[in-house]
C-alpha cells in the first residue's frame, strides 16, 4: 500500500518448506574439528513482517528503444519468526545408512530488520525484484516442544529411573508425545532427544542472531 509518492507500507509471510543446517557449515564443522554449536543455533519455519519502504531514486533506461524503469529503495520491518532448533544431528549408521537429524519447536519469537531493494520494470507488464533483508533476533531458548526446563528435567528423571516420559509431572503446555515412542523417520526412541533439549535449556545463550536472505521476485500486470 502507498501513502506517499516514495513510502509505502507493507504486510509479508514467509514459509520456509525445509530447515536445516547446510552442507557446507557441517563440512566446514567437521573439517575444522570444532566444538558443534549448531544444536543451539535456531532454523526459522516461517515469518510474519509488517513494515515500510521509502524509494530512495527512480530512474529509467532504453535499452532497444524501449523504455525500462527501475527504483532503488530501503525497506525497515518487524514482525515474528516461528523457530525450531536442532537436537540429534544426522549422523551414519553401523549398515552404511544415514540416520536423519531431529528438531524441536522453540516458538514465535520477535524480529526486528531492514534490507535494500531494487525493482526493475520491463516491457510495461513484467517487472522483477530483488530484496537483500538483514533480521535480528534473541537465540535464547527456554522451552522445546512446549516443555520448559523443569518439565525437560522431570522427564530425564524419569528416564534415569527407568520410566517412561509419560510418568513425570508435566505442565500442560508439555508436548509430551514429542518425546514419548519412536521416531518414524530415524528408529531411534524419541527420548533420546530429552537430555539435549534440557542441555539446550539449561544453558541458554543470550546472544543475537541475525538472518540474511536474498528474496527475488516476479511481477505481471494484467
Amino acid at each position: 500500500m502507498a501513502v506517499a509518492p516514495h513510502l509505502r507500507l507493507f504486510v509479508s509471510g514467509t514459509w520456509n518448506w525445509s530447515a536445516g543446517q547446510s552442507v557446507f557449515l557441517t563440512e566446514l564443522l567437521e573439517k575444522s574439528r570444532v566444538e558443534s554449536q549448531s544444536r543451539s543455533r535456531l532454523l526459522v519455519s516461517s515469518a510474519l513482517h509488517a513494515g515500510t519502504e521509502f524509494v530512495l531514486s527512480r530512474g529509467s533506461i532504453t535499452p532497444f528503444r524501449i523504455p525500462h524503469r527501475f527504483e532503488l529503495s530501503l525497506v525497515g520491518f518487524a514482525g515474528a519468526l516461528l523457530t525450531k532448533t536442532g537436537l540429534k544431528p544426522e549422523s551414519a549408521l553401523v549398515d552404511g545408512s544415514v540416520s536423519p537429524a531431529t528438531t524441536g519447536d522453540t516458538g514465535w519469537r520477535p524480529t526486528i530488520g531492514a534490507g535494500i531493494g531494487v525493482r526493475f520494470e520491463f516491457l510495461e507488464r513484467f517487472s522483477i525484484r530483488v530484496d537483500l533483508r538483514e533480521s535480528f533476533f534473541s537465540s535464547r531458548i527456554q522451552s522445546v516442544n512446549g516443555c520448559n526446563g523443569e518439565d525437560l528435567r522431570a522427564m530425564d528423571n524419569a528416564l534415569r529411573a527407568g520410566r517412561p516420559v509419560t510418568s513425570a509431572n508435566l505442565t500442560s503446555g508439555c508436548r509430551v508425545a514429542t518425546f514419548d515412542g519412536t521416531d518414524e523417520n530415524t528408529g531411534l526412541k524419541r527420548s533420546n532427544d530429552v537430555p539435549l533439549a534440557l542441555g539446550l535449556v539449561r544453558n541458554p545463550s543470550v546472544e543475537w542472531t541475525s538472518l540474511q536472505g536474498l528474496q527475488v521476485s516476479f511481477g505481471v500486470v494484467f
